[in-house]
């Protein structure tokens, strides 16, 4: 487009308007006012044509001045309908460029959190035990992207967040294969102690080997303990009772046979439960089974750590 010019001037280019003025005013100053002859109105009547034709000139003078300040407003005008327009097609094409740059931005944010999660889903079963979340955050990735210039920019910060997930991915993955073979490695006795193995598998290596080395001491802690406890003693209950009396009118010739020897046997519940829900379980067991000659303790200790 070529430079927009526009000259205007405020000023009266060619008028004799005040001389004008001035013998006008002369002549109203000079009209008759009071009429006694013939001449007087003679005289009126003439000055009376020449206001009305100043009249005249006035109003045309005043339309020709209009007219042409008229021409002045069109440009006005026709500038704020331009102005107008070119408004609008720039708050249309600003809108179109960024909605345009929101598309690619999401379209580099979901590429590379497809591209993270076919890593994750590539690996093995017990890896997928664990939580994996944070490898797929969205908001990992437009922190990535933020103030990074261009498709480009975007697409090299996505790639750089994309090498160190797949390392991280990597480094869990071996320490998660070895956290499963430690487990499966633990002997039977021990192995109901380890039911939640998706946290285990979770741990950090620290916290891994002091949870196992941990509860197999508290277990075999309580084993000891229950060992050593000694055995209970049983009542007979009242049908065994029998006084001297039986003795004498037993019709069988023949001694009852001496009680099978006991021998100790231990259940174990392991809970994963609220305090309130461990001991209500409690507390319907002591009810239900409490009686029995057979059990010797009840008890709720705290789960392993």
């Amino acid at each position: 487009m070529n430079a927009l010019i526009i000259s205007l001037t405020g000023e009266i280019t060619e008028t004799n308007f005040d001389e004008w003025k001035t013998d006008l005013l002369k002549q109203i100053e000079g009209i008759q006012k009071e009429l006694k002859s013939d001449g007087d109105f003679v005289l009126a009547t003439d000055q009376a044509k020449n206001l009305k034709q100043a009249e005249a000139a006035l109003k045309k003078a005043k339309e020709s001045a209009i007219e042409q300040a008229a021409d002045i407003q069109r440009l006005f005008a026709a500038i704020d309908e331009v102005s107008a327009a070119a408004r609008n097609a720039r708050l249309f094409l600003e809108g179109q460029v960024k909605a345009r740059k929101q598309e690619i931005k999401d379209e580099i944010v979901q590429s590379g959190i497809r591209k993270v999660r076919a890593l994750v889903e590539a690996q093995s079963d017990d890896f997928h035990l664990t939580d994996t979340r944070s490898y797929t955050d969205r908001g990992l990735f437009e922190d990535a992207i933020k103030g990074k210039r261009g498709i480009d920019g975007m697409d090299a910060a996505v790639g750089l967040l994309i090498d160190r997930l797949q390392e991280e991915i990597s480094n869990k993955a071996t320490a998660v294969e070895a956290r499963a073979r430690k487990l499966s490695a633990i002997a039977p006795e021990h192995q109901p102690l380890f039911q939640d193995r998706a946290a285990l598998l979770d741990q950090s290596d620290t916290d891994f080997e002091a949870t196992i080395t941990t509860r197999i001491q508290v277990f075999e802690q309580k084993q000891a303990e229950l060992a050593a406890a000694p055995a209970p003693v049983l009542e007979p209950t009242p049908h065994q009772a029998k006084d001297d009396s039986d003795d004498l009118f037993s019709t069988s010739g023949v001694q009852e046979a001496a009680p099978q020897a006991r021998g100790k046997f231990q259940i174990t519940l392991l809970l994963r439960a609220t305090e309130a829900e461990a001991e209500a379980l409690t507390s319907e067991i002591r009810e239900n089974y409490g009686s029995s000659k057979i059990i010797q303790s009840i008890k709720l200790d705290k789960a392993y750590s």
